[in-house]
């Protein structure tokens, strides 16, 4: 307590000494708002009189509200204006008269949008503020209840407060290229990720914990000022994030443990692997190397259970072959050479190509046999096309087969076609010379009559 009245005396001290009754000064107070507004007040003096005043100038972008100018001593409300040129605005003052020497007036209003909102909520106030004549400020900065001061720049805090609500203190000059600026980045966003981090740890949600933590570290540990002057917060914070860490790797390989006592070692494997992970991040081998040994041990009893099931999957396969459902049986064959294969038994994956081979061929042969059967039918209800077609078929694919006997076959039954037609068009040619004799014969009986 005695050190905050004696840094106060010391602040009010050097203003002392800073302006004198022929300095022009400004008293700034500023309430940056996580909305991106900024409330400002001021309390300027003026040494010269004049009957306007062109207080402050902005980019045309930026919007003003709420403003509000007044005689610090009386309260009378003073007239104001928003003249605007070349993308620049401003606020001017119209006095009713010229001003005495000197003259304090009081001015408030909202700037909109004023800051940039950077990742994770972090807000940058930034203030500059040009002069042609010497003005001397000072600026009391009150940021919002909760918020945390992160980091600065351009110009040093005379003194901060830090409690409930964190207040910032300035002291400068302002003229020609010497502008009265500072740069103030603040958030309540690492203060909120942190207790909800104590929050989850206390519920034992240790996954949202860590998640709460590393986002508090990451904040912190990106602005200079905070990471140097609470270098035990980082600390608190990397140490709790361990912990709940450690916690989670523990309970995970836990869990993978009773899972493989249950015997459902694919899960266990899935639950061993995420827990190796954990342990990776930690750095901590011991328990990463139990997580390997559980791995191997799951991924052993896997390669047995699965060289059982392929050899079952290959028996029905053998089974279905043999009741001449070949369909069925390449598909048992197919899946078991997929097992084979994923169990790198070659010896099983070659057996199961073969049957497949097998199949394959005697679906052909069952393809070719019906077409052939189909020949027969049709030749028998006189579709020759029809027949001709099926044979030739059938026979293409027996000659794939390399069955000479059946390639034979079909070719005698289009040899019969062939000698249907060929007995067709004799046939057709006798009845059109008949017709040719009897015409000629009818012609000769009428010359003879006349």
């Amino acid at each position: 307590m005695k050190i905050t009245v004696l840094l106060l005396l010391l602040f009010l001290l050097s203003n002392q000494q800073l302006f004198s009754q022929e300095d022009s000064h400004i008293q700034w107070t500023f309430e940056p708002r996580t909305d991106g507004s900024v409330h400002i007040e001021a309390v300027v003096t003026l040494m010269e009189s004049t009957d306007s005043y062109t207080f402050l100038e902005f980019s045309d972008e930026i919007r003003i509200k709420n403003v509000k100018a007044y005689e610090y001593e009386s309260g009378d409300l003073i007239e104001h204006k928003f003249p605007w040129e070349r993308g620049k605005q401003a606020i001017m003052l119209i006095f009713n008269q010229s001003t005495p020497e000197p003259f304090t007036f009081g001015i408030e209003f909202d700037l909109a949008d004023f800051m940039e909102e950077k990742k994770e909520k972090v807000f940058i106030f930034e203030w500059q503020y040009r002069s042609e004549e010497e003005k001397f400020h000072t600026a009391e900065i009150f940021l919002q209840k909760g918020a945390e001061l992160l980091d600065f720049k351009y110009l040093e805090p005379v003194r901060m407060e830090e409690g409930e609500q964190v207040i910032i203190y300035y002291g400068g000059t302002s003229k020609g290229k010497n502008v009265f600026s500072f740069l103030l980045a603040f958030s309540s966003s690492g203060k909120d990720s942190m207790e909800l981090g104590k929050h989850h740890e206390e519920k034992k949600d240790y996954i949202l914990a860590s998640f709460y933590y590393k986002k508090a570290l990451s904040i912190y540990s990106r602005y200079n000022y905070f990471a140097e002057t609470n270098p035990e917060i980082l600390e608190e914070l990397y140490e709790r994030n361990l912990s709940v860490q450690k916690i989670n790797a523990d309970n995970t390989f836990e869990e993978a443990t009773e899972t493989f006592e249950q015997e459902e070692y694919e899960k266990a494997k899935r639950q061993f692997e995420k827990a190796e992970i954990l342990y990776k991040a930690l750095k901590d081998t011991e328990g990463e190397s139990q997580c390997q040994e559980m791995i191997t041990q799951c991924e052993k009893i896997l390669s047995g259970v699965q060289k059982i099931y392929a050899d079952n999957t290959f028996e029905e396969g053998i089974e279905v072959f043999e009741q001449e459902e070949y369909e069925k049986a390449k598909r048992y064959f197919r899946k078991a050479e997929s097992l084979y294969r994923e169990l790198e038994d070659t010896e099983g994956e070659s057996q199961c190509q073969e049957m497949i081979t097998q199949c394959e061929k005697l679906l052909l042969a069952k393809k070719a046999e019906t077409l052939l059967e189909q020949g027969k039918t049709q030749y028998k209800t006189f579709k020759y096309p029809s027949a001709t077609k099926s044979f030739f078929q059938a026979k293409d694919i027996f000659e794939e087969l390399g069955n000479t006997e059946k390639i034979s076959e079909c070719e005698e039954w289009l040899d019969k076609i062939e000698a249907v037609y060929q007995t067709m068009l004799v046939c057709i040619g006798g009845t059109v010379v008949l017709s040719l004799v009897l015409w000629r014969r009818f012609a000769e009986n009428e010359e003879e009559s006349n």
